[in-house]
């Protein structure tokens, strides 16, 4: 019934409703990921530039359940804190440079650790610059625990 000349309001279709409703959701996740996984690896020069720890090997420096944030350098230096990956152990590693070998590789270790990597989970010429993905730049502590605690129930 029309009052005084004005229409009554069209049902809105459901499509409608539901991409109005969700729409920014999705839109927001959509913009979270490109930026995450798109990028974050560009600007920070690696493929992985968010990780999560996993072990106690760099207990007290990083602890499980901590996010890092990893870039790509050029070169590296003792004391740096390093992800890296090798042949011999496809997991990331994340451990401190402490030495650089004579053919240039470089000489890891936890902090938490009682011996060196090399000849255990890195080779016994130690970790390559290309083997290297980047240096630790940042911690958020705790903030990736429900991420390793899924893994966890998952993987196990």
């Amino acid at each position: 019934m029309l009052a005084l000349g004005i229409p009554r309001p069209q049902e809105e279709s459901s499509e409608k409703k539901l991409l109005r409703e969700w729409g920014p959701t999705i839109l927001a996740v959509l913009v979270i990921y490109l930026m995450l996984n798109v990028v974050l690896p560009v600007v920070l020069s690696t493929k992985s530039p968010l990780m999560v720890v996993v072990s106690e090997s760099m207990v007290p420096t990083l602890n499980v359940g901590d996010i890092i944030i990893v870039q790509g350098r050029d070169s590296y230096e003792i004391e740096d804190i390093v992800v890296y990956v090798t042949s011999l152990y496809q997991k990331p590693i994340v451990h401190r440079i402490i030495d650089t070998k004579n053919n240039g590789n470089f000489v890891t270790k936890g902090d938490n650790n009682s011996f060196p990597d090399p000849g255990t989970i890195a080779p016994r010429e130690g970790v390559s610059l290309d083997d290297v993905q980047g240096k630790v730049v940042y911690v958020i502590p705790k903030l990736g625990f429900p991420k390793y605690l899924l893994s966890e129930l998952f993987s196990g």
